[in-house]
């Protein structure tokens, strides 16, 4: 699938300039050179896996102390390998990356999806252009609060905490959830890796094999998805999740 053409290939897709996160748009510094913040690394190392016959780029930034990435690359590529080829169409990169501070303190995420990203340093030639799923470095001491007056899909993904082996203390005006390295690689791993290839699969479906090489029919399903309530596409990536999640073998224990 071509990722040339600027016409077909909007770079601000799934983002706020869409509609994307307008309720928890950050207020950070903008793009670093002409790569958003989130696409822009620094130091970093990078590894090549062939999963299901198709290479796929693996870029490790380098943490901050007291940071750390909970997943290794051959956990990842482990779990890319149990899911059908298919879904793998078109996605060439995974990102270990390392939030700022700033970033980790006003939005924080385990991980997230780039519809189309251009991963690489400032001033320096892309390291990968395409649909990119990146994990988040996190603390070590990972502590979070969570008021009591939450939404039905927050109260599900708490309950989703627990299970991954997140404490979780209900106090008199919210939730106190501290976060262990294991009770994290189990999020991370085996629910947001699978999550955002989910949102993934769910726009393959949608969009991209719909449209085809028509770029007129391209930009109408490309809309036509955005404008889906984002809790009917969050709802597509949990099931995903959940049903790739149970073809592992064992099974991974939360406790």
């Amino acid at each position: 699938m071509r990722y040339a053409n600027p016409t077909r290939r909007n770079r601000n897709i799934g983002t706020s300039s869409r509609g994307q996160g307008q309720n928890n748009r950050l207020v950070i510094p903008g793009p670093r050179g002409d790569r958003r913040f989130e696409e822009s690394v620094d130091s970093f190392q990078l590894e090549i896996r062939t999963i299901r016959g198709r290479p796929i780029k693996f870029v490790v930034e380098e943490t901050l102390p007291g940071w750390i990435h909970s997943c290794t690359v051959d956990e990842v590529a482990r779990v890319l390998d149990i899911v059908p080829t298919d879904d793998l169409q078109s996605l060439g990169c995974v990102l270990f990356r390392q939030p700022t501070r700033k970033q980790q303190t006003l939005n924080p995420a385990w991980g997230r999806l780039t519809y189309y990203a251009r991963v690489g340093s400032p001033g320096k030639p892309d390291v990968y252009v395409g649909p990119l799923i990146t994990l988040e470095a996190c603390r070590l001491e990972t502590v979070m609060r969570w008021r009591k007056s939450m939404s039905i899909g927050a109260q599900t993904e708490l309950q989703r905490l627990h299970r991954d082996g997140h404490q979780v203390e209900e106090r008199q005006r919210d939730f106190l959830i501290q976060s262990t390295p294991k009770a994290i690689k189990q999020t991370q791993l085996f629910r947001t890796l699978l999550h955002e290839l989910g949102h993934w699969v769910d726009y393959l479906q949608k969009v991209e094999r719909p449209a085809k090489e028509d770029v007129e029919q391209w930009e109408q399903l490309n809309t036509l998805y955005f404008a889906r309530p984002s809790s009917e596409r969050e709802a597509f990536a949990h099931r995903y999740a959940a049903e790739q999640r149970s073809r592992l073998t064992p099974s991974p224990d939360p406790s």
